[in-house]
C-alpha cells in the first residue's frame, strides 16, 4: 500500500513537471489541493470510525434496553395470567357463595312464613312481647328482604320462637279487660296455661271463662260457674293459698 502511494505521488510529481516549467503558481495550487483533499477524507475517515463505534455502542444499549423491556412484557404476561387465574377462581366463589346466600334466603322466608302464621294463636300478652319483632319481618316480596340481612332477620325470628317457647312452659297471671256479656266488659285476672288453654275470673267472682287458640286466634266463653276453681288455681299460682289439687274444665281442639 505505502510502495503505491509512493508510485502515485512520483506519478504526481513527474505529471506536474511539465506543468512546473510552465507554470509554478499553478503547480503549488494543485498540490495545496491535494493536501487539502487528503486532510478531509482522512478526517472524514476518522469522524466515520468514531460514528461507527457510537452506532455500535448505541446499538448495544438499545439492544440491552430491548431485552429488558421484553423481559418485563413476559413477567406482566405471566402476572396477568395468574390474576385472570385468580379472578376466575374468586369469581366462582362468589357464585357459590350467592346461590348459598339465595338457598338460606329462601328457608329464611319460608321460617318467617311459619312464624308469622303460628303468631295467630299466640295470646294478646305474648303478642305484646314480640310484636317489635314481629315487625321487623320484612313482607314477602318487598323491598325490605333485600335490605335486611339474613341475620337481622334470623335475630326476629329466633326472638319471637325463644319468647312463645318461655311462654308456652310457664304459667302466666296478667290482669286485663274481657267480655264477659255483650257489651260489657270487666277487669279480670288472666291464667295462662302455657299456650294450650287459660281461665279469667273477676275480683268478686262473678263473672269467669276460659279461652283456647284456633287458627283464628283466641276464643273465649264465659262459664260463671268455674270462678271458685280459676279462683283457687290463681290463688296457688301466687302463693296465696296451700297448694293443692284444683279440677277445672278444659277444652282442647
Amino acid at each position: 500500500m505505502k510502495l503505491s502511494y509512493a508510485f502515485v505521488c512520483i506519478g504526481l510529481v513527474l505529471s506536474a513537471i511539465p506543468v512546473l516549467n510552465a507554470n509554478p503558481e499553478a503547480l503549488e495550487e494543485k498540490v495545496a489541493r491535494w493536501v487539502e483533499t487528503q486532510n478531509t477524507l482522512s478526517k472524514e475517515k476518522a469522524d466515520w470510525s468514531i460514528e461507527r463505534d457510537l452506532i455500535l455502542q448505541m446499538r448495544d444499549l438499545l439492544k440491552a434496553e430491548l431485552d429488558t423491556i421484553t423481559e418485563g412484557i413476559e413477567e406482566a404476561l405471566a402476572e396477568t395470567s395468574d390474576s385472570t387465574k385468580v379472578l376466575a377462581e374468586l369469581q366462582e366463589k362468589n357464585d357459590a357463595l350467592r346461590d348459598s346466600t339465595q338457598v338460606l334466603s329462601d328457608a329464611m322466608s319460608a321460617m318467617e312464613k311459619s312464624v308469622i302464621s303460628l303468631s295467630k294463636a299466640f295470646p294478646e300478652p305474648l303478642l305484646d312481647k314480640v310484636a317489635p319483632l314481629l315487625k321487623r319481618i320484612p313482607q314477602e316480596g318487598s323491598e325490605a328482604v333485600g335490605k335486611l340481612s339474613l341475620s337481622q332477620r334470623l335475630q326476629s325470628v329466633v326472638g319471637i320462637i325463644s319468647q312463645a317457647e318461655k311462654f308456652n312452659t310457664t304459667a302466666t297471671i296478667v290482669g286485663e279487660t274481657r267480655e264477659v256479656e255483650t257489651g260489657k266488659r270487666v277487669q279480670v285476672w288472666t291464667l295462662y296455661w302455657g299456650l294450650a288453654a287459660a281461665y279469667f275470673v273477676d275480683a268478686q267472682e262473678q263473672y269467669s271463662g276460659y279461652g283456647r287458640p284456633t287458627a283464628d286466634g283466641w276464643k273465649w266463653e264465659t262459664r260463671n260457674a268455674m270462678a271458685d276453681e280459676v279462683h283457687d288455681l290463681i290463688d296457688v299460682k301466687e302463693g296465696t293459698a296451700e297448694p293443692k289439687f284444683v279440677v277445672i274444665e278444659a277444652t282442647l281442639d
